[in-house]
């Protein structure tokens, strides 16, 4: 099956050390820049781990070229990483299924405008409540506190991809217009934020802001920007959903740490 390809995160940050992880088999798992991890807010040896794991199926652990494990390391090892299955195995990894955006059967074409298709600037009686609910929950925009009037009510995942809610949640949530589905941003950030760009990290009971693919210079001084609980007003079962972010997230990291898509077909 073909693959659709991505440049990957390293030509965005060029002025970094880049980190390739392989497998056993030396098939490329991930490539990510040194800065983007020690400036994350995450402990980087355990962070990359997590990412190596949302690119494949198979469990496992971090080595450097020594054989030296980085399950507990606090600091990244210079040179290719490698992971080792858990089962043993020295046989290639599985790629998950990705990155799915406005699609699911079919890779995003690089450069798309909105890739997931929110529709968030739609007028409906269902989008307007929405809009309403991020504004009095939100006020301005996550990111960059601009006004409201220049803000987005987007959703974490396509509204036009219902299945993408039922499989992270484990059931059918129907109606997709609740604030828990989405956050106020820019409408700038919000087109980078669907083209698989920019993601929130949940850390403990903050979202972190990371941009892994920072198109616009301009914003790269948002990369690690904390953003606490306290900023969202109302209950904490109204703030985003952290099992939408991180799928949303996997999806970024296929896209722009992986680089390439998998397990994906026209629909």
């Amino acid at each position: 099956m073909s693959r659709t390809t991505y440049p990957l995160a390293l030509e965005r940050w060029r002025a970094s050390q880049p980190i390739f992880v392989t497998d056993e088999a030396s098939q490329r798992l991930c490539a990510v820049p040194v800065d983007f991890l020690l400036r994350s807010s995450a402990p980087p040896c355990e962070f990359l781990s997590r990412i190596v794991e949302m690119c494949v199926a198979e469990e496992g652990s971090l080595f450097d070229r020594h054989g030296n494990s980085l399950l507990q390391s606090s600091q990244l090892s210079e040179g290719p990483l490698l992971w080792k299955r858990q089962d043993g195995s020295n046989q290639a990894c599985t790629f998950k299924r990705g990155p799915r955006f406005k699609y699911a059967r079919r890779a995003p074409v690089e450069g798309e405008d909105s890739s997931t298709m929110s529709n968030s600037k739609r007028s409906s009686q269902n989008q307007n409540a929405f809009r309403e609910s991020l504004l009095v929950r939100d006020g301005s925009c996550l990111l960059t506190d601009r006004r409201y009037t220049t803000c987005t009510a987007a959703h974490i995942l396509p509204q036009s991809r219902p299945e993408y809610y039922e499989e992270v949640m484990g059931y059918d949530p129907g109606y997709l217009f609740l604030p828990q589905y989405g956050f106020l941003v820019s409408d700038e950030l919000h087109h980078a934020f669907d083209r698989g760009e920019w993601a929130f990290w949940p850390e403990g009971e903050n979202l972190v802001v990371h941009f892994l693919y920072p198109q616009n210079e301009s914003l790269r001084p948002l990369h690690g920007k904390v953003i606490p609980p306290e900023r969202f007003r109302g209950e904490a079962a109204e703030h985003p959903r952290r099992d939408l972010l991180l799928f949303h997230y996997q999806q970024c990291v296929h896209k722009y740490f992986r680089g390439f898509s998998a397990d994906l077909s026209g629909d």
